[in-house]
């Protein structure tokens, strides 16, 4: 045995792997807030459709790249990405539970905080088959969610393409 690997095997005989309780889970995603000033007056409109029985404004499912709740100059100015994204979130390296758990706490700080329009990124997946990016649209549909969002669309390939959502939030009344 080379003297190197004796010594290593010395260094490394008291270490013991950790129990599943002690691992660290992934640290927390990585957010970016801008403040602007708004230019314009809102661009978005509200039209929620009770779907249940005593629920003040909850909407109809949610359907990315749906056009539902958006004007045209709205919708347009999403395709082409022109919008002022407020709040940007990355789900990349999360397993799909700790994402769906992040992605309700991030939009409902972005709501919390006025902000209307939010990126959030999920990436595409191997031949855009991800798993994040495929269960995104019933994440949003959940009931901790639907509730605040008006739209969803892929971004513009300047945020992301289909790597990305735009969320447009709703105003907090």
């Amino acid at each position: 045995m080379d003297k190197d690997d004796e010594i290593w095997k010395q260094f490394t005989s008291n270490i013991k792997p950790l129990s599943k309780a002690k691992q660290k889970t992934p640290s927390a995603p990585k957010e970016h807030t801008l403040k602007t000033e708004r230019k314009s007056a809102p661009l978005i409109k509200e039209s929620p459709s009770p779907q249940y029985k005593g629920a003040a404004e909850v909407a109809s499912p949610l359907v990315v790249d749906g056009s539902s709740g958006l004007d045209g100059a709205s919708l347009r100015r999403l395709k082409s990405g022109q919008i002022e994204i407020e709040a940007t979130l990355d789900l990349h390296g999360f397993t799909l539970d700790h994402a769906y758990e992040v992605l309700v706490s991030f939009i409902q700080r972005a709501y919390e905080r006025k902000q209307k329009h939010i990126l959030v990124i999920t990436g595409k997946g191997k031949e855009n088959k991800g798993s994040i990016r495929s269960n995104i649209s019933s994440w949003l549909n959940s009931p901790a969610l639907r509730a605040k969002v008006i739209a969803a669309r892929f971004a513009h390939i300047k945020h992301g393409g289909a790597g990305a959502l735009y969320v447009v939030l709703k105003k907090k009344r």
